[in-house]
């Protein structure tokens, strides 16, 4: 899952706009969001809308709707693909996308639009990126399949981390295997050792770490 943040700003409509309301209807999967309504031909939303997105997700649409006294009324629409979107960290400048008339179907399924309209909206849409990943980089500019690799790759460094002999674990069971041939030279060397012999396998079996101070103990027996 993925979060895909829109941030509908403003418009740029005609002329005729300026005596009516208008809102923007985003339309992301089963999910929908409404800005509220605002008059004239330049309105400004500055609205915030979040979507979690899944892997196989295509796109969204977003719609400019007038407001009327009985029903409402579609201006434009606008599919906007989500190959398209980039990752950021933080909200940009946006872009200014230009609103068409009809939507071009494959079947049931939004593909793109077309015959464009004199209407422009202002959104700012990105990826989110997640705190737990690079968070000193700035990924806008970079392709939704592009993140995905790198978090892929990132997750398998971190897992090969764990088991690679430089980990904090491996080195702790090789100081404990160090240990162990250490003890098992002195106690075949010194017979004053050999009712600790028990001991020894005691540690093998258990894998703790004696004290410094007490295996410099046994050494200077």
């Amino acid at each position: 899952m993925e979060l895909l943040s829109i941030k509908v700003k403003k418009g740029r409509l005609d002329k005729a706009a300026e005596a009516f309301d208008t809102y923007v209807v985003l339309k992301v999967q089963d999910l929908k969001g409404t800005t509220v309504d605002r008059r004239g031909s330049e309105p400004c939303w500055e609205q915030d809308f979040m979507f979690e997105i899944g892997a196989d997700e295509k796109g969204f649409t977003v719609e400019l709707w007038k407001k009327g006294l009985l029903w409402d009324s579609i201006l434009g629409v606008l599919w906007i693909p989500l190959s398209s979107v980039e990752h950021a960290t933080d909200e940009g400048p946006g872009a200014w996308w230009t609103l068409h008339s009809k939507v071009v179907k494959n079947g049931t399924e939004i593909q793109g639009t077309r015959m464009p309209t004199s209407h422009e909206l202002l959104l700012d849409v990105y990826f989110a990126i997640p705190f737990d990943i690079h968070e000193d980089l700035d990924y806008r500019g970079c392709s939704r399949g592009m993140l995905l690799q790198e978090t892929e790759c990132s997750q398998k460094d971190a897992y090969d981390g764990l088991l690679s002999p430089e980990s904090g674990l491996s080195k702790q069971e090789n100081k404990i295997r160090n240990i162990s041939l250490e003890l098992e030279v002195t106690l075949t060397t010194r017979p004053c050792f050999q009712p600790l012999l028990l001991l020894h396998f005691i540690l093998v079996v258990t894998r703790w770490l004696l004290p410094f101070p007490v295996l410099h103990l046994f050494w200077n027996c």
